[in-house]
């Protein structure tokens, strides 16, 4: 190797180290950014994430309004490993007779004087559900878990 090659071969060396200074210099985060993006995620982790699904909602109501579960029924045997994410859901007066139930997630739901009667809620989760003056005559409780439930 010459000098001028080894003069060569440092220069684009010493070019490509300023070049890829830049670009770290470019992607450096600034403090304050830090800060945000670790507040934002501190944020989230102490707010857990609602266990609800819109489209379960929306034909749950469907439902109610028909006043007839079977579209309901018929999902859920196809989907039987689906879970049931309803948490917080508003369906007072909802007319839901022999609906599957079973194994949802209603923590926190609203549904005084809903018509439940014949509904299946074998082993659902339903923390602090509303069932005010709802209609519960037949329907399976068993293993459902009531805790602050108001009935």
């Amino acid at each position: 190797m010459t000098d001028t090659d080894s003069q060569i071969y440092f220069q684009e060396l010493q070019s490509k180290r300023r070049s890829s200074k830049k670009q770290y210099e470019v992607l450096k985060p600034y403090p304050e950014n830090i800060a945000e993006k670790d507040s934002q995620l501190k944020s989230q982790e102490r707010q857990p994430k609602k266990r609800f699904s819109q489209e379960q909602y929306e034909m749950l109501k469907r439902c109610s309004e028909k006043k007839d579960t079977t579209e309901w029924n018929k999902w859920r045997a196809e989907n039987p490993h689906e879970n049931i994410l309803l948490e917080g859901a508003f369906l007072p007066g909802a007319e839901l007779r022999s609906a599957d139930l079973k194994y949802a997630h209603l923590e926190g739901a609203i549904l005084i004087g809903a018509h439940l009667e014949g509904t299946n809620l074998f082993d659902a989760y339903l923390e602090g559900i509303n069932l005010g003056r709802a209609h519960l005559v037949g329907a399976n409780l068993k293993h459902a878990y009531l805790r602050r439930a108001d009935l």
